[in-house]
């Protein structure tokens, strides 16, 4: 299973390789020291796959017949264990396809349905969709919303730890930059809050008094997810501000040069 969804993950490069996890393997030692390999389990049997494949190194799997070892004590392998880490690498180190992918369809389907109840209930095939469904396509919306930038996130952390290519990073660094993300979330925030006074508006010209609960619900739902949203993507920028800053590594100087240049 954990081949299979190794293979899934990383398409077309690892598509002929069968089993991730075989431990009998031969490589060119300089070629794998400059991947920088670090993880510190048994889940380093797929680190070794996976960036070899992402740094489009030629991979072979020569077909081998398996036999009982004849050791005395158990594997110190852990079924349960081992592979919840293996699983755990794969679904991180694929952050497009298990975070930004699904977030983004997420979030779509989310204000697609969001913008469609806002305007009155639907009926699809004899089913109705009115008030209820639109807390859940709002909620599609803020959770969307956080699992891509957390996809986003994954990215630019993986550019500066070295594990992806900045082909990958660059853009997402752009996109989810404090500039770009405080201009989106202010603006959101704006309308969100625009939606709110209209709401507010409303309910004063009825003089504060019993509401049409469906219809101050399709204003204030949206309004309030607005805010929401915006309020995420203004964070997300700046934190992703904080994942890009990088340490000036300066030399420091030595007493006694600092001695000498003193003297000079």
């Amino acid at each position: 299973m954990l081949s299979f969804l190794g293979r899934r993950l990383f398409g077309k490069s690892l598509s002929h390789v069968g089993d991730f996890h075989c431990g009998m393997r031969g490589f060119n030692r300089d070629r794998i020291r400059q991947l920088g390999l670090c993880m510190p389990g048994m889940e380093f049997a797929s680190e070794l796959v996976v960036r070899a494949a992402l740094n489009d190194y030629d991979i072979v799997e020569v077909p081998t017949t398996l036999q009982p070892d004849g050791r005395s004590r158990p594997p110190h392998l852990r079924t349960w264990r081992d592979g919840w880490r293996h699983l755990r690498f794969l679904l991180v180190f694929a952050p497009r396809k298990t975070l930004i992918w699904p977030g983004a369809i997420m979030f779509v389907l989310g204000l697609i349905g969001t913008t469609i109840l806002t305007v009155g209930p639907l009926r699809v095939a004899g089913v109705g969709f009115d008030i209820n469904t639109l807390v859940y396509t709002c909620l599609a919306m803020l959770v969307g919303t956080q699992v891509l930038m957390f996809g986003a996130f994954a990215l630019i952390y993986g550019h500066n730890e070295g594990i992806t290519s900045e082909r990958q990073s660059d853009r997402w660094i752009r996109l989810v930059r404090l500039e770009t993300c405080t201009a989106l979330g202010v603006l959101l925030v704006l309308v969100g809050l625009a939606g709110s006074i209209l709401a507010f508006s409303a309910w004063g010209a009825r003089g504060f008094g019993a509401q049409d609960l469906g219809e101050a619900l399709r204003v204030v739902l949206p309004s309030s997810t607005c805010i929401g949203v915006g309020v995420t993507v203004i964070f997300a920028g700046l934190f992703s501000s904080l994942l890009s800053l990088r340490r000036v590594n300066t030399p420091v100087a030595s007493p006694a040069s600092e001695f000498a240049s003193t003297n000079a």
